[in-house]
C-alpha cells in the first residue's frame, strides 16, 4: 500500500507542475484537460530522462532524481501562481452524480489491481514489464538483456517501473499505470468538454474508461493505456489543429504539445512508428486545405523534431547495439544481432496467431467485419495465452461502444460539420486495417481508443443519437465493472485486505511461484536457465530464458549431445536448469520423463532423435533429456509441482 501511495503522490506533484507549465504554453486548455495532460507529459518526461540515466553505471539507482524533477517543477508552479486551484473541481449537482460515482468505482478496481500481486493473467507484467527493470536494477545498468528481446523495445513508460520498484516494490511500479489511467480520464473529459460541451464529456469519458481492455490494464504492469493515450491524444490534437482555420488555432493544442505526445508514443512502443507514419500524410492533406501548405509544414517540422528527440534514443541504441533500430522486427530486411531467420519466423508467426481470418498466404479480407465484432464477442482470440483456441483472458475486448463508434459515426453524415472527427475516422480506418493485417492483438487498439471516443462525442451531437449514447455507454461501463470484478477483483480482494498472505496467493495463481521460492533458497551464487518458463521476475537470482526461440546464445544448431548442451550452458555461467512441464502434457510428457531416466522407459530411439532434430523447438527437449540421463546434470529433490529442477555437474 505504501509504495502505491508514494507513486500516487509523485504523480500528483508532476501533474501540478505539468499543468502549470501547460497553461503558459496553451492558455485555452480546459482545466481538467490541463491536469491530465500535465500528468501524461510529466510522467513521459521522467521516463525519457531515465533512458539517459540508464546509460550511467548506477544511474538507475539515483532515486532522488525523479523526486528532484517533481519537487523543482512543483516549486516553480507555486512561484508562478496558485497551483492548488488546479485541484478544485466544481461539485456535481444531484443529477450529475452518476458519472463521478461510476468513474470512482472503475478507478477503485485499478487500485485493487495495483495492490494485488500479479498472477498469470497479468502475463507480460511478470514476463518482462517488471522483469526487465528488476534485472537492470540488479546489474546497475539499463542495457539490453540478450535473452529478453523486449528489453530493446522503447521504454519511456517501462522506465518508470525502475523508480516505482525501488520506492514501493510491485505496487509502487504498477501504480504508474493507475496514474496514467486517472490522467486519461481527466484529459479525455477536459478535451471533450472543451470541444463538444459539458453535456457530452461524461459519456465520452465513460466510453473510454469503461472499455474492458482499458479497465483491466489499469493497475497492471502493461503499458498500453499509457501508450494509447500518447498516440491517441496526439492524433486527436493533430486532427483539431490541422482542421481549424488560422483564426482558431489558439484554441487548439500547440504543435509542441502534439510533438511531445507523438514522441512519447514512438518512445514507448514500436507501434508508435505506425501512428506517426499514418498521421503525417493525413495532417499534410487536411492542413494544406484548411491553412495552407506553408503553415502546415512549419508545424510539421516542430512535430517531427520533437518526435525524433524524444522517441529516437531507443532506436539509435538498437542500431548501435543490435544492428537493427527496431530489433528484432524486420530481421529479413534489417538483420540484427543474436537473431536469425528461424527465430524471426517464430516471432512473426506468433504475432499472426491473434484474431481471425488467417490463411496460408496472409489474411482473408472477408473476415474483416468479424474482426471488428470479434473484439466484443470473442475477445479470447485477441489476447494471450492460448489465443488460437480463444482461451485468452476475457477482458481483451474493447467493448461494444468503441467497437461500434466508427461505423455508427459514418451513418450520421456529419463529416463536413466535424472535420476533426472525419480526420480521425480516416485514421482509425487505416490504422485498424494495418492492425488486422499485421497482428490482431486487442491491446494495440488502446491507441485508437481516444479517437474512437472522439467519434462517440461526435455521434452524440446528432439529434437521433443524443439521448441514445448514455444508454449505450453506462451499461457498457457497468458490464465491464461486473465482469472484471467476477473474473479478477473478487480473487484479489482477500490478499489486498490481508486475509490471504501474498505467498499463498501467488503460489495458487502462478504455478512457477513455488519453484521460484525453492530456487531463491539456493543462494546468490545460483544462475538458473529457464525452459518453457518466462516468469523470471519471481526470482532473486540471475537467470536466463534457455529456449532456442529467445536468441542464438546457445548454439543449438551445432549441439548434438546432452553433455555438449550442458557444457554450453556452463559457459554461460549456468549452475541450474529448471524445466516447466505444464506445456508438455499426456503421453509426450511421460515419454520425455522416461528419456530423462526419471521413470521406467528407455532413452530416445534413433527415429525419435531424427524427428526431434528436424525441429529446433523439439531438439532442445532431446538434448535436455540426454543431459539428465547421462548425469551431466542431476535432479534437485524438491517438490516444485510445475516442473523439475536440475543442477549441472
Amino acid at each position: 500500500m505504501l509504495g502505491f501511495l508514494i507513486t500516487a503522490l509523485f504523480g500528483a506533484l508532476l501533474a501540478t507542475a505539468g499543468a502549470t507549465i501547460l497553461r503558459r504554453v496553451w492558455p485555452g486548455v480546459d482545466p481538467a484537460e490541463g491536469v491530465g495532460l500535465g500528468a501524461l507529459l510529466g510522467l513521459g518526461f521522467v521516463g525519457w530522462v531515465t533512458f539517459f540515466l540508464g546509460l550511467v553505471p548506477g544511474g538507475i539507482g539515483w532515486v532522488w532524481v525523479p523526486w528532484l524533477v517533481a519537487l523543482l517543477g512543483t516549486g516553480w508552479a507555486f512561484r508562478a501562481g496558485s497551483p492548488l486551484n488546479l485541484w478544485r473541481f466544481r461539485r456535481p449537482a444531484d443529477r450529475e452524480v452518476l458519472f463521478p460515482a461510476i468513474i470512482a468505482l472503475l478507478m477503485l478496481i485499478g487500485v485493487i489491481n495495483a495492490l494485488a500481486p500479479s498472477d498469470s493473467t497479468d502475463w507480460d507484467t511478470l514476463a518482462y514489464h517488471l522483469a526487465v527493470p528488476k534485472v537492470w536494477l540488479a546489474q546497475g545498468l539499463a542495457s539490453p538483456i540478450p535473452f529478453i528481446h523486449h528489453s530493446h523495445f522503447p521504454f519511456a513508460v517501462d522506465n518508470l517501473y525502475l523508480w516505482g520498484s525501488q520506492w514501493g516494490g510491485e505496487s509502487g511500479a504498477k501504480g504508474f499505470t493507475w496514474l496514467f489511467t486517472v490522467a486519461g480520464v481527466m484529459v479525455i473529459f477536459g478535451a471533450v468538454r472543451r470541444r463538444w460541451g459539458v453535456d457530452t464529456a461524461p459519456w465520452a469519458t465513460l466510453a473510454w474508461a469503461g472499455a474492458p481492455i482499458i479497465l483491466w490494464q489499469s493497475g497492471s504492469g502493461y503499458i498500453d493505456v499509457a501508450h494509447g493515450l500518447f498516440a491517441g491524444m496526439a492524433a486527436v490534437y493533430l486532427a483539431e489543429r490541422v482542421t481549424s482555420t488560422a483564426d482558431n488555432l489558439s484554441k487548439t493544442a500547440p504543435w509542441i504539445v502534439i510533438g511531445a505526445l507523438l514522441g512519447l508514443a514512438v518512445g514507448s512502443k514500436y507501434t508508435g512508428l505506425q501512428t506517426a507514419a499514418l498521421l503525417a500524410p493525413l495532417a499534410l492533406i487536411f492542413g494544406a486545405r484548411r491553412q495552407g501548405i506553408a503553415l502546415t509544414l512549419k508545424g510539421a517540422a516542430v512535430v517531427l523534431a520533437l518526435t525524433a528527440v524524444i522517441g529516437f534514443p531507443w532506436y539509435i541504441r538498437n542500431a548501435v547495439v543490435a544492428k537493427n533500430p527496431v530489433y528484432p522486427f524486420f530481421y529479413e530486411r534489417l538483420g540484427g544481432a543474436n537473431w536469425d531467420d528461424w527465430r524471426a519466423s517464430i516471432y512473426r508467426d506468433e504475432q499472426q496467431t491473434f484474431g481471425v481470418g488467417r490463411t496460408a498466404t496472409g489474411r482473408d479480407l472477408n473476415a474483416l467485419p468479424s474482426a471488428v465484432l470479434g473484439l466484443g464477442y470473442q475477445p479470447g482470440r485477441y489476447i494471450n495465452p492460448n489465443q488460437t483456441q480463444g482461451g485468452g483472458f476475457p477482458m481483451g475486448a474493447i467493448g461494444a461502444v468503441l467497437a461500434l463508434a466508427w461505423p455508427l459515426w459514418l451513418t450520421t453524415g456529419r463529416s463536413r460539420r466535424q472535420p476533426d472527427a472525419l480526420f480521425l475516422a480516416i485514421w482509425v480506418g487505416l490504422a485498424f486495417s494495418m492492425w488486422y493485417l499485421l497482428s490482431q492483438q486487442a491491446r494495440y487498439i488502446a491507441a485508437l481508443a481516444p479517437a474512437l471516443v472522439w467519434l462517440v462525442a461526435g455521434l452524440s451531437q446528432a439529434s437521433s443519437w443524443r439521448k441514445v449514447v448514455p444508454w449505450l455507454v453506462v451499461p457498457q461501463a457497468l458490464i465491464t465493472l461486473a465482469l472484471l470484478y467476477t473474473v479478477q477483483t473478487q480473487t484479489q480482494l482477500p490478499v489486498v485486505l490481508g486475509r490471504v498472505d501474498v505467498k499463498s496467493y501467488r503460489e495458487a495463481r502462478v504455478p512457477f511461484a513455488r519453484a521460484a521460492a525453492e530456487i531463491n533458497r539456493l543462494g546468490p551464487a545460483t544462475h538458473v536457465a529457464l525452459f518453457d518458463e518466462v516468469f523470471g521476475y519471481l526470482l532473486d537470482v540471475p537467470y536466463f530464458w534457455g529456449n532456442p526461440g529467445h536468441g542464438t546464445f546457445l548454439p543449438y544448431d551445432r549441439l548434438d549431445s546432452g553433455r555438449s548442451w550442458a557444457e554450453s550452458l556452463k559457459t554461460q555461467g549456468i549452475t541450474h536448469v529448471y524445466v516447466n512441464l505444464q506445456y508438455t502434457t499426456g503421453a509426450d510428457r511421460d515419454r520425455w520423463v522416461q528419456a530423462m531416466g526419471l521413470a521406467e522407459g528407455g532413452a530416445w530411439t534413433a527415429e525419435e532423435r531424427a524427428r526431434m532434430d528436424r525441429d529446433p523447438n523439439l531438439k532442445w527437449k532431446r538434448l535436455l533429456a540426454e543431459a539428465a540421463r547421462e548425469h551431466a546434470m542431476i535432479i534437485v529433490p524438491v517438490n516444485l509441482r510445475s516442473g523439475l529442477l536440475f543442477q549441472l555437474q
